[in-house]
């Protein structure tokens, strides 16, 4: 099929409406009158910022969606048990909210999720000068606190990324020039394994010294057995292979900078923002912030790029994450876009090394789209979308989770939801 439109688009089954789509200050007011409890009430200081969805992730039983935003908070939605019954559009509500008093920079759902079992409802979640915590995703509760600390200054590092392991008792940290294995039996204490991707002095002089500087703001496992390799990419534009999920020997470090091309053209691109692996483990798939490319690596050849998904419309600097999806007889990938479509490549696997357009897409919202995530049965699709924004004279860079985001031109003078701003999360069913 050529690039164009799904033969028969997703329908929308379930959003939040337009209870996000305003100031962050506005939104709290809205949530605390939909939840009827005073602990979501508005602080003293008006927020205009735009509240922004940052991330959405499916729980592994297909009951939830964890979401993060622009107001410092993390939102479990349930959904309704008749969400696919009727043909009417649900109104998505949390079910619970966890407030942080600083940044969400990222956030990783406990693999072992069921809703049923409360022991199991929990989420990790890394903020700016604080440690790693623990979370109840249906209590505002912290289950466990575990500091990453600077051993020069004795500050908090807050990691850019986090991962629990296949086996759900370890959890996997990226910081700057820093992967960081905790065990989650160990409350209270620091991580079990501190792994510098930037080789000491004294590793240079024995013949190491290939390493990556710079933010690790991405991770991957390659499988879910204990012995996949991790994937750890940085805003550098360096991707690092390391086996045992972390605890392993580092396999290689490439730059997604340079084509195959003899290394004569620079590749446009500003960071890596996602790491995804193909179900068989041996295609890797790199997303970056400005580029308009999703990069296939063979990891059998380390470094070697087999080719690229291309016509991506995500040339601002926003995180906008991709999926990859098992499919009969192989996979596909799956794309939000900064024009408010989700574009699908199918079969990726076949014909790497060719430059592949997407073969479908579908309008999904009036903003860039922050998330795709398929439901693990595999027939619904949760996105989410939201974009920042900023008066014209604005001389202080927006704060956030480490990301330069596209700013709006248009000025505070009216609601954001007045200027087409979309913050939602919408559910579709395929």
């Amino acid at each position: 099929m050529s690039e164009g439109k799904l033969a028969v688009e997703p329908r929308c089954v379930a959003t939040s409406g337009m209870l996000y789509r305003c100031s962050v200050s506005e939104a709290q007011r809205r949530e605390a009158a939909k939840l009827g409890d005073g602990q979501w009430s508005s602080g003293s200081s008006p927020n205009e910022d735009s509240n922004v969805f940052k991330n959405a992730q499916w729980s592994p039983d297909g009951t939830c969606v964890l979401t993060c935003s622009e107001d410092n908070k993390v939102r479990t939605f349930v959904m309704p048990a008749d969400l696919l019954e009727k043909y009417e559009l649900h109104e998505l509500v949390p079910f619970s909210v966890t407030a942080k008093a600083e940044p969400v920079y990222c956030s990783d759902i406990y693999p072992g999720f069921v809703l049923q079992d409360p022991s199991t409802t929990c989420f990790l979640a890394s903020t700016r000068d604080h440690p790693i915590h623990l979370q109840d995703a249906l209590t505002p509760r912290i289950r466990g606190s575990y500091p990453l600390v600077s051993p020069t200054t004795e500050r908090y590092i807050a990691p850019h990324s986090i991962l629990w392991s296949s086996s759900g008792t370890k959890f996997i940290c990226g910081s700057d020039a820093l992967i960081s294995v905790f065990d989650i039996s160990r409350v209270g204490a620091g991580p079990v394994e501190r792994l510098p991707t930037i080789p000491s002095k004294r590793k240079k002089l024995v013949g190491g010294g290939v390493g990556m500087k710079g933010i690790v703001s991405a991770l991957g496992l390659s499988d879910r057995s204990g012995s996949g390799i991790l994937a750890a990419g940085t805003f550098t534009r360096m991707v690092g292979l390391y086996g045992s999920e972390g605890s392993g020997d580092c396999v290689a470090v490439f730059s997604v900078a340079q084509t195959d091309e003899g290394n004569s053209r620079t590749r446009t691109g500003a960071g890596i923002t996602a790491l995804e692996w193909s179900p068989c483990g041996r295609y890797l798939y790199v997303a970056e912030r400005a580029s308009t490319e999703i990069l296939v690596y063979d990891v059998r050849v380390a470094g070697r790029q087999l080719g690229s998904l291309t016509g991506r419309a995500a040339p601002s600097n926003q995180r906008l994450g991709i999926h990859v999806v098992p499919v009969d007889g192989g996979h596909e990938v799956w794309a939000g876009c900064d024009d408010g479509t989700v574009q699908i490549w199918p079969h990726a696997a076949e014909n790497p090394e060719a430059p592949r357009r997407p073969d479908w897409a579908w309008k999904a919202h009036d903003g860039p789209v922050a998330a795709t995530v398929i439901h693990p049965s595999g027939t619904i699709v949760a996105t989410c979308s939201g974009q920042r924004y900023a008066p014209p004279d604005a001389d202080e860079k927006l704060e956030g989770s480490g990301d330069c985001t596209n700013v709006l031109s248009t000025s505070l003078s009216s609601p954001p939801v007045e200027r087409g701003v979309d913050n939602s999360l919408k559910i579709w069913k395929l």
